[in-house]
């Protein structure tokens, strides 16, 4: 909200953007709520901090774990993934002048999710969604503050909600 605000966006885009995110983490967690039923209260509380993309993205292929199984994945997922994250971000505060514009960096976030996820792609619902999602995410991918994603992550689930439906 903060990064939307100094840019000068109106108070209702910031507003419709932060919906977004917390749409996103809702489905997230709805989505993990079984997985986290038998957890003890300490992984309750201090689960969900770790949930970001990634971490859902790998998470759920995991959900059939046991309770002990699942809690050790995520939280191991989540230090690897906060390892990475800072020697991602030192390097490109290292190397980010000298890397081209021309690149298109901004493509990675949403497939590398898409590549993630293609361990979910178990039937043709699994498919039409992540599908829906990734060609949805990389089109509107230009937007602010993931609202992309957001969207992508949202078509793909009515898509794959629909295709399962239409069996």
């Amino acid at each position: 909200m903060i990064s939307l605000l100094s840019t000068g966006a109106s108070a209702v885009v910031v507003i419709l953007a932060a919906l977004a995110i917390g749409a996103r983490f809702a489905a997230y967690s709805a989505a993990l709520s079984p997985a986290f039923a038998g957890q003890p209260t300490w992984f309750k509380l201090i689960g969900p901090y770790v949930l970001v993309d990634q971490t859902y993205a790998v998470a759920s292929n995991r959900m059939d774990d046991s309770a002990a199984g699942f809690r050790r994945y995520l939280l191991v997922a989540s230090a690897v993934l906060f390892a990475v994250w800072i020697v991602a971000v030192s390097t490109g505060l290292a190397l980010g002048r000298v890397i081209p514009e021309s690149l298109q960096l901004w493509m990675v976030m949403p497939l590398l999710f898409a590549a993630m996820s293609a361990k979910a792609l178990v039937d043709k619902a699994a498919v039409a969604g992540l599908v829906t999602a990734a060609v949805t995410a990389l089109a509107l991918s230009p937007l602010p503050s993931g609202l992309g994603l957001t969207a992508g992550i949202v078509a793909g689930t009515v898509a794959g909600w629909m295709t399962r439906g239409a069996r």
